[in-house]
């Protein structure tokens, strides 16, 4: 026999049932771990977890809830310093707005009424206000250094009755482009890094990275230096780069070099499409040394040599242009004449018949030596020629 048909629920009904079993579970999960009674703060604290009462509030054993916890908002403003959160005023409550005792800015130094060890104390600011944490009171910033609660910021503080210290534990989002401490990366690297900036001046003090490398930047007032050990190694500024310490090129080249100024002024070597040019001013000199001995010393109307000086063999010591020179033994002023001037050594005395070796002091030791002797006692005038070491003399008339 065909039994009676019956009717379906209807998928509406079918949601609805499963949305009341679920309230259902929720419920009763809440009867099995919360209390049932509101007590007051003493009451609470003495309760042994019982389950009896009303089920909106927690057991001081532990236990868990469902839904949000908040904290009624007080707003506080400081009186010298200080704020009141006590049972005995109406601004007891885990969440205060702070506002200053005038002005845009205060100090907050002193957090009194605090009634629990490990009491919470969610801490806000005000718009447009800065609240500076000081810890000149019962308040312990993070790092031990006054802290700025900007704008309408949030922090969380909690009680450490063993110190009877508010102790800061965390920042509010004002601080997180802020480190309050030194960062140590511990061995790992930095990646992706823009801009690093520095705290006198981050506008214009700064390590940037740019398309085409990275780019060191300072204030036009300021400079680069590179230290080392405490010694200055480098500077550089808008006008130039100072060393510290001499420049090793390590067998490397100076290239593409423009001039090489040196402390003095005007003392400078430069280049033109002739070649180099060594400048010193008029009262200088060049002087050329080797092992701290000067050679030779050019000055601005002589060059002065102070050493043997010798012509590769063959080499003519001639006139550079078509007027001619003059060649001179002794230091007299000598006007060089319309041919040229050639100036033998010459000396005036009365000696008679000096030794060779009296004329070897005279004009010198070596075959082909000529000397000028001007004989005083009965004048006349004696040519002096050194061949086969021997002296051999003529009298010009």
């Amino acid at each position: 026999m065909t039994g009676i048909a019956k009717k379906r629920p209807r998928i509406g009904r079918r949601i609805k049932d499963s949305e009341n079993n679920e309230n259902d579970l929720y419920s009763l999960l809440r009867r099995l771990d919360t209390p049932s009674q509101v007590t007051s703060a003493a009451v609470a604290q003495s309760s042994a977890g019982s389950n009896v009462g009303d089920k909106n509030a927690l057991p001081t054993a532990g236990g868990t809830m469902i839904g949000a916890i908040a904290f009624f908002p007080k707003l506080i403003s400081i009186s010298t310093g200080a704020i009141d959160i006590s049972t005995t005023t109406d601004d007891y409550t885990s969440r205060v707005i702070v506002a200053p005792e005038s002005g845009s800015a205060d100090n907050l130094d002193t957090i009194t009424g605090a009634e629990h060890a490990g009491q919470l104390l969610f801490l806000q600011g005000t718009a447009t206000v800065t609240i500076t944490l000081t810890n000149s009171g019962n308040i312990e910033t993070i790092d031990g250094s006054d802290y700025d609660l900007v704008d309408d910021d949030n922090i969380i503080l909690i009680y450490d009755s063993t110190d009877a210290k508010w102790q800061q534990v965390t920042t509010g989002k004002e601080s997180l482009n802020t480190l309050t401490r030194n960062l140590d990366v511990n061995g790992f690297q930095l990646n992706n890094v823009d801009v690093v900036s520095f705290n006198d001046d981050p506008n214009n003090n700064y390590i940037g990275s740019i398309a085409t490398g990275i780019s060191y930047n300072v204030n036009s007032t300021d400079h680069h230096k590179l230290n080392s050990g405490g010694t200055e190694l480098m500077r550089l500024d808008t006008t130039d780069i100072s060393l510290g310490v001499p420049l090793d090129m390590n067998a490397n080249n100076i290239n593409d070099t423009g001039n090489i100024n040196f402390t003095n002024s005007g003392q400078v070597i430069t280049t033109d499409t002739a070649g180099l040019l060594y400048q010193a001013p008029t009262s200088d000199t060049h002087d050329f040394y080797v092992a701290a001995v000067s050679k030779f010393e050019v000055q601005g109307s002589k060059i002065i040599l102070k050493v043997d000086t010798e012509l590769t063999g063959g080499q003519i010591l001639k006139s550079s242009s078509s007027t001619e020179i003059g060649i001179q033994v002794g230091n007299e002023a000598l006007s060089v004449g319309s041919e040229g001037s050639m100036v033998l050594p010459y000396i005036s005395n009365a000696t008679n018949s000096p030794s060779d070796a009296t004329v070897d002091g005279w004009f010198g030791d070596v075959d082909g030596t000529i000397g000028i002797q001007h004989y005083t006692t009965a004048p006349n005038y004696r040519i002096w020629i050194r061949a086969n070491s021997t002296w051999f003399k003529a009298f010009a008339t």
